[in-house]
């Protein structure tokens, strides 16, 4: 709604405090892709789903990888 930094903050703060809350991080995340931050809010929507055991079954190690890649290149 206009105030996307704010929501980043704010989000931020309980995802830091409430990890595991899979709801929450992927209000995160879109925050994130509100603010222009779109491959730290990729990261937290793979690293998200990997957190749903076997979603991608053999494919966890490269998405993870992938997630922190995304993070050190997109900062």
């Amino acid at each position: 709604m206009g105030k996307n930094e704010e929501a980043v903050q704010m989000l931020q703060a309980g995802h830091a405090r409430f990890p595991a809350h899979r709801a929450l991080t992927a209000f995160y995340a879109l925050a994130l892709f509100s603010s222009g931050k779109h491959a730290e809010a990729l990261a937290e929507m793979i690293e998200l789903t990997l957190r749903v055991p076997d979603f991608y079954e053999r494919y966890t190690r490269s998405l993870g990888n992938y997630a922190r890649d995304l993070r050190d290149d997109g900062t």
